[in-house]
């Protein structure tokens, strides 16, 4: 009998309707998994789930809402087996992921960490996938410092390494995941599927759906991955000065969508704290001048401009 080595972590806030889902994509997996551990993470309406799917055990934990990160860990504390395989319960997986990527882990065993490609759920033709970097460990390393091009739900990490590495960072939300592959990445090498076993589900409810969220947490774990990576970004070639204007862009790109999308209370309240810790910023001064204007003086502002 082969033995089980991974355990499955699904966080749910409000995604009842999805569950069901997902969990029968574990169930159909060519290679059975351990356990699977679900986190619900304070919905309005308890989550359910049956006592057991194809003879996996599953274990339902009940939280107050406290985010992904310590949603994940709390789950990562339950788990006992050599791999955690993370999917959100809005995500499916193709049925030999499983199997790949214990394969794809015991084939290298220096690595820490195995992604797959995506595809989306349910197809749609007009909604592009991410552009995956080919090549060295520093390709990879250099394209992810610019963006998150890692799904959770397309990741299996050793748990040793997710210890070691501290897990999910509770100070950060939507993109928590991505300020901790930074961390994992020092403990070791990624691997890379190139298959779509992971499909990313669409849907209104998304959190990626709030970008004002997404982008204000976004500078902040750039700042932390600029912090906790230090070294392993100046391996790589990045000057602190590079670094320091990576962050810089990041911050700026979020008072853009300030001024033109989001005013408002709380526009105003980031803008405050952005100018108070970064004084000599004149990119959060312009921000926060532009948001006292008006929406219609700034369009004829604008018009006045075009006719002269």
């Amino acid at each position: 009998m082969t033995t089980r080595k991974t355990s499955v972590i699904i966080p749910v806030y409000n995604g009842q309707q999805y569950l069901g889902q997902a969990l029968e994509t574990v169930r159909q997996q060519t290679r059975p998994v351990k356990e699977i551990v679900v986190i619900d993470d304070g919905s309005n309406i308890p989550v359910r789930v049956p006592d057991n799917i194809a003879g996996i055990p599953i274990l339902l934990i009940r939280t107050s809402n406290r985010g992904l990160g310590p949603a994940r860990n709390l789950a990562a504390s339950y788990c006992s087996g050599d791999y955690l395989a993370l999917l959100d319960c809005d995500d499916l997986w193709h049925h030999d992921k499983i199997a790949a990527q214990e394969d794809a882990l015991e084939n290298n065993p220096r690595a820490v960490l195995c992604y797959t490609r995506i595809g989306h759920f349910p197809t749609n033709l007009l909604q592009r996938c991410p552009q995956y970097p080919t090549g060295s460990r520093k390709n990879q390393l250099m394209e992810l410092w610019g963006r998150n091009y890692i799904l959770p739900s397309s990741v299996m990490v050793r748990r040793s390494a997710w210890w070691r590495a501290g897990g999910g960072e509770p100070t950060l939300s939507g993109v928590a995941d991505w300020e901790l592959w930074w961390r994992l990445a020092r403990l070791g090498p990624f691997v890379f599927l190139t298959q779509p076993l992971t499909y990313y589900r669409l849907h209104p409810n998304q959190m990626t759906k709030n970008l004002y969220g997404m982008l204000r947490e976004e500078v902040r774990a750039k700042k932390l991955m600029a912090r906790r990576a230090y070294w392993l970004l100046r391996r790589l070639g990045l000057a602190p000065a590079m670094i320091s204007d990576s962050i810089h862009k990041t911050r700026h790109f979020f008072y853009d969508y300030m001024i033109y999308h989001q005013r408002g209370p709380g526009a105003f309240a980031e803008l405050i704290h952005a100018i108070v810790a970064h004084g000599n910023d004149w990119k959060a001064w312009k921000a926060f001048l532009r948001c006292m204007v008006p929406r219609n003086v700034v369009r004829l502002l604008q018009a006045i401009s075009c006719r002269t």
